[in-house]
């Protein structure tokens, strides 16, 4: 691919086009990926709209677990994490207890979340860092969190699945939320 590239930029620069804009060519490459990069972000929404209907904070474990594990989930004080951190805990490889993402529902209720507030904060979250932890595969196994978000929305940006409009309300919300 660099090798076409450079035969491109170097074919219009021996035709005398010594007008040529690499960052006009690159986003001109982008948009021809458009229609693929939005087909994929729709099956992506398509995955989230699955988890998101579910009732959250879940009532019961997805996963075989102990008792011990629940003792253990019912004691643990996760007022060290950020907001978004606890959001994004649902998005990460590891499952966890139902106690466990009581505790983060319950976290960010304590800190003033509406029920509201927090289905909107797991919906971007998963539309955001979730599509760029799974459908783009940047896997991250210890945490995520904002910055992950912000990543996220300036890639979908840059791919020209969200527009500009989109990217200052999602960073708007991040924000407000952080």
């Amino acid at each position: 691919m660099f090798l076409i590239i450079l035969r491109m930029v170097n074919r219009d620069l021996l035709k005398g086009k010594n007008k040529f804009n690499l960052s006009v060519f690159f986003m001109n490459l982008f948009k021809r990926k458009e229609p693929d990069e939005l087909a994929k972000y729709s099956q992506w929404v398509k995955i989230c709209e699955e988890f998101i209907s579910k009732e959250y904070p879940p009532l019961t474990s997805s996963i075989n677990v102990t008792n011990q594990e629940i003792e253990r989930d019912s004691k643990l004080n996760l007022s060290k994490l950020k907001n978004w951190q606890l959001i994004c805990e649902e998005i990460l490889d590891t499952e966890h207890s139902h106690i466990y993402y009581q505790k983060c529902f319950n976290e960010l209720l304590k800190r003033g979340k509406s029920k509201d507030e927090i289905l909107k904060m797991r919906k971007i979250a998963w539309l955001t860092a979730g599509w760029l932890n799974y459908a783009q595969m940047l896997w991250e196994w210890i945490d995520l969190d904002e910055k992950d978000i912000k990543i996220a929305i300036e890639f979908q940006f840059n791919l020209a699945i969200i527009n500009v409009t989109k990217k200052n309300e999602l960073l708007d919300f991040i924000e407000l939320h952080k």
